[in-house]
């Protein structure tokens, strides 16, 4: 008898990619620009499993672009609450 998993795409998504999808229309390329970073750095932070370091400027442009609180951003980021949490 074998057993399977079936995880969900979505559940395996980078909080930033969960983010991009659920609170803007951009392209990664387009986000990473808007907040102010390179699309080769959005990319490695794609690539690591763990939340971004964030300027405090990029943390601004982040939370306003995606018209989310910085305390709720890093709440989402930190695994603490779920996109559909995010408070406007």
């Amino acid at each position: 008898m074998s057993m399977s998993i079936h995880i969900l795409d979505s559940e395996l998504e980078h909080p930033m990619e969960k983010l991009r999808k659920a609170r803007c229309t951009l392209t990664q390329e387009d986000f990473a620009r808007a907040i102010g970073i390179g699309t080769a750095t959005y990319s490695r932070w794609l690539a690591a499993d763990k939340p971004p370091k964030l300027s405090p400027d990029q943390l601004k442009k982040l939370c306003s672009l995606c018209k989310v609180d910085a305390n709720g951003l890093l709440a989402f980021l930190t695994g603490e609450i779920d996109v559909e949490e995010l408070q406007s």
